[in-house]
C-alpha cells in the first residue's frame, strides 16, 4: 500500500487518491480526476497528488481541476502546466500576464513558443511582428514554423 498513496498521505486520503489510481490505471480519467480533485483538497500541500491531479484534469478536460493544481504546486509545477498559464494569460489579454508567462518558458523544453506568442501578442497591439520572428536563432522544424508564423 505505501507505494499506491504518498507519504504524507492521512488516513482520510487513501480513499479518494486510491480510488483516483484505480480508475485511472483503469482508463477511466473523468473519475480518476474527480478521485484527485477530491484528494487535492484532502492533501492540498502533496506534490504527488497534485502532479497526479494536474495530468488526469487535463487528460479530462477538466481545466478548473488542472489550475487548482497547478496553483498548489507553484514554482513545482510541471513545464508543461506552464502552456496551460500562457493559454490563461493570453486569454485574459493582460500584456503583463502575457510576459510572466512567456518568461516561465524560458529554459524549457517549450522555450520555441516564445517568439510566436510574442510576435502575435505584438500583432495584437498594432505593432510590428515580424522583429520578434526574425530576432531568433532558430534552425530546424522550429524555424519553418516561425516562418510559417511570420
Amino acid at each position: 500500500m505505501a507505494a499506491f498513496v504518498p507519504a504524507s498521505a492521512q488516513a482520510d486520503d487513501y480513499g479518494a487518491f486510491g480510488r483516483a489510481r484505480v480508475a485511472a490505471a483503469n482508463g477511466n480519467v473523468g473519475v480518476a480526476a474527480q478521485q484527485y480533485g477530491i484528494a487535492l483538497t484532502n492533501a492540498p500541500g502533496d506534490p504527488t497528488v497534485a502532479n497526479r491531479a494536474f495530468r488526469q484534469a487535463m487528460a479530462a478536460g477538466d481545466l478548473a481541476l488542472a489550475r487548482r493544481a497547478v496553483a498548489a504546486l507553484g514554482t513545482d509545477a510541471p513545464n508543461d502546466a506552464k502552456l496551460l498559464l500562457l493559454a490563461d494569460a493570453v486569454k485574459s489579454g493582460s500584456p503583463a500576464a502575457v510576459d510572466k508567462a512567456l518568461a516561465s518558458l524560458d529554459k524549457t523544453p517549450f522555450d520555441f513558443f516564445v517568439p510566436a506568442v510574442r510576435a502575435w501578442h505584438e500583432f495584437g497591439r498594432g505593432g510590428d511582428p515580424t522583429a520578434e520572428l526574425a530576432a531568433t536563432g532558430r534552425t530546424g522544424a522550429i524555424n519553418h514554423i516561425l516562418l510559417e508564423q511570420r
